[in-house]
Formats: C-alpha cells, structure tokens, sequence
C-alpha cells in the first residue's frame, strides 16, 4: 500500500484516554488492565473493540530465591523490590497503580527504559514485569537466558484494544479494518 503513510506516536494510556475526551480525530491502540474501566476514555463517540489478552509475567535473576518457582502468588511478589517500566512522560505508573490495589509494593526504581529495569533483574536487586508474549519473542529482555520467567498468580491481565472515533471510522473504515486486521494477524 504505498499511498498509506503511517504516522505512530507512543503515548502512556492516560495521555490517550484524555486526547480522546478532547474530541482526537484518529486510531489508537490502547493498553489497560482487565477491571480499570476508569482507564478507558468513556463517550457515546467512540469505538472501542477488545483486540488482545495479555499477562504479565515476573523476571527475576537466576540467583534470586524466587527462580526456584514456575510461579508465584501476586501477595508474594509484593514482598520484593520491584522495577518497573513507567512511560517518561507520565506521573503515573499504571503497573504500579493496579499493585497498590493488593498490597503495598516495594519499589526499586520506575524506569522508561528497558534495558535498566533488565539489568536491575539480572543484578538480583528488583524484580521486573513483562509481557509473556514480548519475552518469549525477544523483544523487551535482550539477556532473557539471564532471568528465570515466573508466572503471577492473581495478576489482571492486560487488555490491549483499538480506540477510535465513530466519525473517523466512518470516513476512514477500510483502512481502519485493514490495520486492526493485519495488526491481529501479526501480534
């Protein structure tokens, strides 16, 4: 489709739920944990389609008394020092805000870069959450032989859905549908 330019913006959700109570006239993928239906921008104007699951998994070094498991309770992983990925241009850390519903977590450090809350894991100083799917495919951790990968007990999982407009879907929807589409066959 050589017509077609993309232009792709990464913003944290919030900053996208608040575009979109302002009128934004686009798509958007949007990230939110399963019962935070506050995260999710609410009007009559939008369409707003559930695309993915996803579940957060516990990275941890090999050395780390936890590696010894497959998986753990959600109360357990609060007993540790936890680094977390915060998108550097928000206040908030939606990681965070969803762990503090369950317990009071410890926290290491926030960080927008992988690549610190990675070595934070492997340093055995934090335990560190990521996506299943980015882990197994390589694309969050760059040492993924270096940590022991725990499933969470208890953890909501992570909803990815499509945002957009009914206005814009109506002057746009096939190129919408063809991106929503091919962005369900590839993930």
């Amino acid at each position: 489709y050589p017509q077609i330019t993309l232009n792709i913006k990464e913003r944290d959700s919030m900053q996208i739920a608040q575009r979109f109570e302002q009128g934004y006239e686009g798509l958007a993928l949007f990230t939110h944990y399963e019962n935070s239906p506050d995260t999710l921008p609410q009007s009559d104007t939008l369409i707003i389609q559930r695309l993915f699951d996803e579940v957060d998994y516990a990275a941890v070094a090999l050395t780390h008394p936890l590696a010894a498991y497959k998986s753990i309770s959600l109360k357990t992983l609060l007993n540790y020092p936890l680094a977390l990925y915060q998108n550097g241009d928000d206040d908030t850390c939606l990681p965070l805000e969803v762990l503090k519903k369950f317990g009071t977590p410890q926290l290491y450090m926030l960080s927008d870069n992988v690549s610190v809350l990675e070595d934070a894991a492997i340093s055995g100083h934090a335990v560190t959450l990521a996506p299943l799917r980015a882990l197994k495919h390589h694309v969050v951790f760059t040492k993924p032989h270096q940590v022991a990968i725990l499933k969470i007990r208890d953890y909501p999982h992570i909803l990815i859905s499509s945002i957009v407009s009914h206005t814009y879907y109506q002057t746009h929807q096939p190129l919408i549908d063809l991106f929503v589409d091919t962005f369900k066959r590839i993930w």
